[in-house]
């Protein structure tokens, strides 16, 4: 599967770079709505700057994705690691409390002979 998504994004570069080669004379009017001016743009140059765009959007929504992964990978660990002290806790109740028995027994064992 990842070999074939790679072969796609590299047709999608060549088809780019050969619409862009292939339209590099051609001119078109750009308007500017912000200045309310016109101004001629190469075709290719258009192309490339919508390729950069998307490669653009895709690193970030790459970035937020892996981001999202790794904040769960760390939320879940620190539950982990939680699981584990508390584990460790209430083993060392349980040989404290196994302690205290063992010490009673032996005070009552040393009461009854006396």
């Amino acid at each position: 599967m990842n070999i074939f998504l790679k072969l796609i994004a590299l047709l999608i570069v060549v088809k780019l770079a050969a619409l862009s080669y292939l339209n590099f004379g051609v001119s078109v009017d750009v308007i500017d709505p912000l200045f309310r001016k016109t101004f001629r743009m190469s075709e290719a140059v258009i192309l490339f700057g919508a390729f950069l765009g998307g490669i653009i959007f895709t690193l970030c929504l790459s970035y937020s994705t892996f981001s999202a992964i790794s904040n769960k990978l760390k939320k879940e660990s620190r539950n982990a690691e939680k699981n584990l002290v508390s584990a460790e806790a209430s083993q060392d109740k349980i040989k404290m409390l196994e302690a205290k028995v063992e010490t009673l027994e032996a005070a009552l064992k040393e009461a009854l002979k006396k």
